[in-house]
């Protein structure tokens, strides 16, 4: 168990969960900023040695790191809210 700020967080919970369950992580953004640049999951992966796994959090809303973030900013020539959001939940 880490303690960030004033949150307990469970180090082995599922990827999916957030803190307090009230706000999420979420990359819809993402897949619309590939369509408008044209590029494919395929095309990330064949052309840009994009792994497989990255695409797989991301399509599951995973954890995914600032490196990975950045690369695709730089791939899709993009900002970092053209790829990411920060939504609360219903």
């Amino acid at each position: 168990m880490s303690i960030i700020g004033n949150y307990n967080i469970n180090i082995n919970e599922s990827k999916h969960s957030n803190i307090n369950g009230d706000y999420m992580i979420v990359y819809d953004p993402l897949w619309r900023t590939m369509k408008e640049k044209n590029i494919s999951q395929y095309k990330l992966i064949k052309e840009y040695n994009f792994s497989t796994g990255q695409l797989d959090r991301l399509r599951k809303n995973g954890n995914v790191s600032t490196y990975t973030l950045n690369v695709l900013c730089e791939i899709l020539d993009c900002s970092l809210n053209d790829i990411v959001e920060y939504k609360k939940s219903n």
